[in-house]
């Protein structure tokens, strides 16, 4: 009687970075803004993550809380803005008042209104808005700064603060959160995940799963965490998977 030995399965062993995947993932996850001046990426962006986050409607109200400011306030600011064309006299004032129409809706109206009509968008993200920050008004968004490995590799990036605690299940986006959210962002920027594929016969292993960070590639890590394979499939990883990955 003849003995047969069994067949090795045939394995392929793929491990590198994935740009294709990188493309995908960055135009899921941001909406344009602004759009660049020279580099493609030097622009203002929203973080929609996959789009679970609903886009922003760009204006005043929908960018700041301004519930617990008076019309006092709002009626201060305006005039600030607008004083070197109305003199601080009673004719001046009643001008003023007639001119923005403040005698016919509230002062908040006036001030949202103005600042729609006449500040850009790229400054309803800075946080040196004076006149927006002088009323006392609170953001309800986050601008964070990324920055890539190139000089001139930047672009701020907007975050609709209470959308995403919502999806999060956050409570409050403290320095810790803010910290995960920058270094996913700077990741979906300028980085590429790792693509790491076992093919046994016409099974695939996913081996990126085992990575507890996908842009970058630990092998130990893996070989840590993989479990429940044959002794034949652990020994050919054990050699074969390389320290760093390739580029396609």
């Amino acid at each position: 009687m003849t003995s047969q030995t069994a067949t090795p399965p045939e394995m392929n062993l793929t491990v590198q970075y994935d740009p294709d995947l990188a493309s995908i993932d960055f135009e899921n996850s941001f909406k344009v803004i602004e759009p660049a001046v020279g580099h493609w990426r030097n622009a203002v962006y929203e973080y929609t993550d996959y789009g679970n986050i609903p886009r922003t409607d760009i204006n005043a109200e929908a960018l700041y809380d301004f519930s617990n400011i008076s019309d006092d306030t709002f009626f201060r600011a305006l005039y600030d803005e607008h004083k070197h064309n109305y003199p601080k006299t009673f004719d001046g004032i009643r001008e003023f008042i007639q001119d923005l129409e403040l005698d016919h809706q509230p002062a908040k109206d006036a001030f949202t209104e103005y600042i729609d009509a006449t500040v850009d968008c790229s400054e309803l993200y800075d946080d040196d808005c004076d006149i927006i920050h002088n009323t006392g008004a609170t953001k309800k968004f986050l601008t964070l700064e990324t920055k890539g490995h190139c000089q001139g590799d930047w672009a701020k990036v907007f975050i609709n603060v209470p959308a995403y605690k919502n999806i999060c299940g956050l409570t409050e986006l403290d320095d810790k959160a803010t910290s995960r959210l920058k270094q996913h962002i700077d990741h979906l920027f300028w980085d590429a995940p790792v693509l790491a594929r076992l093919e046994v016969d016409s099974d695939e292993i996913y081996l990126e799963q085992y990575l507890s960070n996908p842009y970058q590639w630990d092998k130990e890590e893996v070989l840590r965490n993989i479990k429940g394979y044959p002794d034949h499939i652990m020994e050919y990883l054990r050699n074969e998977l390389p320290e760093e990955p390739s580029y396609p």
